[in-house]
């Protein structure tokens, strides 16, 4: 864990730049590998969340569209939601680990918290703008429905995006279950 002390932020920050942008990313070493699993696909839920609760306003059947979107989503991504939990763990102990110096702490968990939170809010602006800047509520409604289309063809999967983290997780997952340890 002392090795994750040294690239945690350059960690983090890529991984909050990866699952933000949804870009395929090439990663240097397994501490980056380790800071993205940190972040994503957590963030991803969350700016699926918010495009939901922004798109809901233009009816019902666009309300509904989304939800089901998110539910298909979030039933896909379970897994590796779950072992995405179990690793902010890891990274909140260590930043919260008496052995961490304070500055160094403070720094780790504003990045780790406050960065991942404004990487998610200035993705989601960028899909906002997209659909408030078109001139009526029919064709607001119509690209939130595209959104939740693109969401449904798996253009928002984790192993379309980002096939790294996902073969971690799923080594992760794999190596837990064989401990007996889900």
């Amino acid at each position: 864990m002392r090795k994750l002390k040294i690239s945690l932020i350059a960690t983090l920050l890529i991984g909050i730049n990866a699952s933000s942008h949804a870009q395929l990313l090439a990663y240097d070493n397994k501490d980056q590998i380790y800071g993205a699993a940190a972040v994503s696909p957590d963030a991803g839920g969350k700016l699926l969340g918010k495009l939901l609760a922004h798109c809901s306003q233009y009816g019902e059947p666009v309300r509904r569209a989304g939800e089901n979107s998110l539910n298909s989503w979030k039933k896909k991504h379970q897994p590796y939601l779950d072992e995405n939990k179990v690793i902010q763990r890891e990274v909140m102990a260590f930043i919260n680990d008496p052995a961490t110096p304070e500055a160094q702490r403070k720094v780790f968990k504003n990045t780790f918290e406050t960065g991942v939170a404004n990487m998610i809010d200035s993705q989601y602006k960028t899909l906002e703008t997209s659909i408030t800047m078109l001139s009526d509520d029919k064709q607001k409604a119509s690209m939130c429905m595209s959104y939740f289309g693109s969401v449904d063809a798996g253009k928002w999967d984790l192993r379309n995006n980002d096939p790294v983290v996902t073969k971690f997780l799923e080594e992760r997952i794999a190596a837990r279950k064989k401990k007996g340890d889900n």
